[in-house]
């Protein structure tokens, strides 16, 4: 639900970001991700980041953004998913924004010029 009890849009383009902080991931690392499944045939709509390993430079944030799904979703999870390996992960302040389409604002000039009309001949 958002923030004031309504239902989110979760069939719609969203991005997730989360910041982490790891050290010495080794092996098959970590990414991060939504699982969705799609309402009418139950089939996965999931979106993956990339593999990471190795070690930040402190607090990094990751952004994943999700594209709008081609069927209604029925339900989504946030995941973190870490494979084999060693390290240390922390995480904190995970958010998942729906996207909204920017609007298009035309320039002070173009909104400045008169309509003309032509006249028929």
């Amino acid at each position: 639900a958002g923030r004031d009890g309504a239902a989110m849009n979760v069939s719609g383009a969203m991005t997730l970001t989360m910041w982490v902080k790891y050290t010495g991931i080794t092996g098959e690392g970590f990414k991060i991700g939504l699982e969705r499944k799609t309402k009418e045939t139950n089939a996965d709509a999931h979106v993956w980041g990339e593999t990471i390993t190795g070690s930040s430079d402190g607090w990094t944030q990751l952004k994943l953004d999700i594209p709008a799904a081609e069927e209604a979703i029925a339900n989504i999870n946030i995941k973190v998913e870490i494979g084999k390996g060693a390290g240390t992960l922390l995480i904190d302040d995970v958010v998942l924004k729906r996207r909204c389409r920017p609007k298009r604002i035309l320039p002070k000039t173009m909104r400045e010029i008169p309509v003309l009309k032509r006249e028929a001949i």
